[in-house]
């Protein structure tokens, strides 16, 4: 990376040279605190020349907590090739994923249990078969890349604004029945008079983001060993309900997050937090905090969450 720091200097680091410290915090803890990224050099890797990507969809809570118990159980855990996603909507639930280099047939096999753990309620059994680009497309509802383009140009706006709140955690242990219950019971009772929509979102983790090919102490991310990520999302249409979405979403991560963790991910930041640092960084806050004092001592780049200046 090239970055200017407090004093207007060029630095150029890397993992071995004389700022590797700095480096090392700029992987998870940037985000502003330490100067300005004018240049990133990545080693890339050669994407897959296919990926498959399935869709389960449950019609009602029926049987989610069997579903659900298979997927955590599953998704951690199984083969690198897969990532995966259950979502909890409003009286319905879904499982989504990713697999490259692999075939229908073995995708298949490794969610055998998923897909017959309750079939009579399922109203959505789908798997695609697409190029690894044409899965970017899909992901990002676009047709082509000049629809993105023009999607781009169009949203946000002053007229058309896209309104929504979000919080997350992370799971460290599998969530029990107790804690499936507040999401269900609670999700339903969300009522706006504009249109809106609410979701949790579980997201796996596991496989190369936790052993095979990350270090964990090359990077100041501290969320890998993690068996997966949630993220609390509301987006609605009228700004004069931001402060009951807001309320409501926050009562839902209160009842739930004693049932995850303390820790959320530092790209969707939150302003709720009591505890901001803890919640990002985990314990590599402390040395955070000594990095902030060696590479900003003049504490310039401050701001609403920035690291602490202590």
């Amino acid at each position: 990376m090239e970055i200017i720091n407090h004093d207007s200097k060029l630095l150029k680091i890397n993992q071995t040279n004389e700022f590797n410290d700095l480096f090392w915090a700029m992987k998870g803890g940037g985000n502003g605190n330490f100067g300005v990224i004018v240049s990133l050099s990545f080693k890339l890797i050669k994407a897959p020349k296919m990926v498959i990507k399935y869709d389960l969809h449950w019609n009602n809570y029926n049987n989610i907590y069997k579903v659900f118990n298979i997927w955590q159980k599953l998704a951690p855990h199984t083969d690198n090739r897969l990532t995966s996603q259950f979502t909890i909507f409003n009286n319905s639930f879904a499982s989504q994923g990713l697999f490259i280099d692999g075939t229908e047939n073995e995708l298949k096999l490794l969610l055998n249990n998923l897909i017959e753990s309750s079939r009579e309620n399922m109203d959505q059994l789908n798997f695609k078969i697409y190029s690894y680009y044409d899965s970017i497309l899909d992901y990002a509802q676009c047709k082509n890349e000049q629809d993105c383009l023009n999607e781009m140009k169009k949203q946000p706006s002053i007229e058309n604004p896209i309104l929504y709140k979000t919080k997350s955690s992370y799971a460290f242990k599998e969530i029990p029945k107790e804690g499936i219950d507040y999401f269900i019971e609670t999700i339903p009772k969300l009522q706006l008079q504009s249109s809106s929509f609410i979701c949790v979102q579980f997201d796996s983790y596991g496989g190369a983001i936790r052993e095979n090919d990350i270090n964990l102490v090359k990077s100041s991310f501290p969320h890998r060993l993690a068996l997966y990520h949630a993220q609390y999302m509301i987006y609605y249409s009228n700004r004069n309900e931001r402060y009951q979405v807001e309320q409501f979403i926050n009562h839902l991560y209160d009842l739930t997050v004693p049932f995850l963790s303390p820790h959320s991910y530092v790209n969707y930041c939150d302003a709720y937090l009591k505890d901001y640092e803890f919640a990002y960084y985990s314990i590599n806050m402390f040395k955070l905090r000594e990095l902030k004092k060696k590479y900003d001592p003049f504490n310039l780049f401050k701001y609403e969450q920035s690291i602490s200046f202590i």
